[in-house]
């Protein structure tokens, strides 16, 4: 499913870290974290238990095709052709 601007920032604070270091400020983004978050937020309904380890059990391959699923449906390209 799409996601709501809520559960993008849900998301994003899941799995960001802000540090500041010698006055800059630095994001550091836990990548698989996100991952995960993306498709805990965005599958509805599969033929898998849609919990965290259930996400990790999945076959590489699979896991890939969801990722991209999400980044279609969820993209600003996605959102501006819907206009």
């Amino acid at each position: 499913k799409k996601i709501s601007f809520g559960e993008n920032l849900d998301i994003m604070q899941k799995c960001s870290k802000i540090s500041v270091i010698g006055g800059q400020e630095r994001i550091e983004i836990d990548q698989q974290k996100l991952s995960e978050e993306c498709l805990l937020k965005s599958i509805i309904k599969a033929p898998f238990e849609v919990t965290l380890i259930g996400i990790r059990d999945l076959e590489m391959e699979v896991g890939e095709r969801l990722l991209e699923v999400y980044r279609e449906l969820n993209s600003f390209d996605a959102k501006k052709k819907e206009s």
